[in-house]
């Protein structure tokens, strides 16, 4: 999924109602510090975002670090209203674009043998969300979000989990991701890293075993695995 697409406006919004939140009137300013401490600036995600590499906690931990010198907390009702927007607003208003055909590529994987898993660092309410409104949560086989484990991305964690419950070792499963931390984590759990690289040029990063321009590529590479 397209995460720009899906999170430009919803991480605005919920920027504006912070500072608003904060400031008792809005403040552009704020506002785009806000955005920009979530990955955004102007409306573009910025290398390395935290909304593509880290998780909820990381956001409002960065988000706090603007809003301490206005007094604000974000804990308590403050902390649940904010993110209850931002959910909303993701619902309401997060465009869901496909990054590929998933309705020819998932049967495809499922009747090749594959099980099928996603390890997030997103929470259950917007993946689920995103997964639904795409038509495919059903293809999957276990469903791994930040604010169901101890740990993270790019602590193993998640993967572990998958593995013990379906009885498989790291070694037989492939992890694809477009981000180094991505590549980390399917490094750290001992899995295949698959890279779904937007761009040539670029070094790979550490733990990607191979790189794909389109993930309707993958029956054919996890085949050569």
């Amino acid at each position: 999924m397209d995460l720009s697409a899906y999170w430009a406006v919803p991480i605005q919004k919920t920027a504006d109602w912070l500072s608003e939140k904060a400031l008792g009137h809005p403040n552009a300013q704020l506002s785009g510090r806000l955005a920009e401490a979530a990955g955004f600036r102007q409306g573009q995600l910025l290398p390395q975002a935290l909304i593509a590499t880290g998780t909820s906690r990381q956001i409002e931990d960065a988000w706090q670090v603007l809003l301490d010198p206005y007094g604000l907390k974000l804990e308590g009702q403050v902390e649940k209203d904010a993110f209850s927007y931002l959910h909303d607003t993701c619902i309401q208003e997060g465009q869901i674009v496909p990054l590929a055909d998933f309705g020819q590529l998932l049967p495809e994987l499922k009747n090749s043998g594959y099980l099928l898993g996603v390890v997030t660092s997103d929470d259950e309410v917007t993946t689920m969300d995103a997964l639904e409104a795409m038509g495919i949560a059903g293809y999957f086989d276990a469903v791994e979000t930040a604010d169901q484990l101890s740990h993270a991305k790019p602590d193993p964690e998640g993967a572990m989990r998958f593995a013990s419950r379906f009885g498989l070792q790291p070694g037989e499963m492939a992890y694809v991701g477009d981000s180094p931390g991505d590549m980390q984590f399917a490094r750290n759990a001992g899995m295949h890293g698959i890279l779904l690289r937007q761009e040539d040029g670029q070094p790979l990063p550490p733990g990607t075993e191979t790189a794909v321009h389109s993930l309707m590529d993958l029956p054919d590479v996890l085949q050569e695995l």
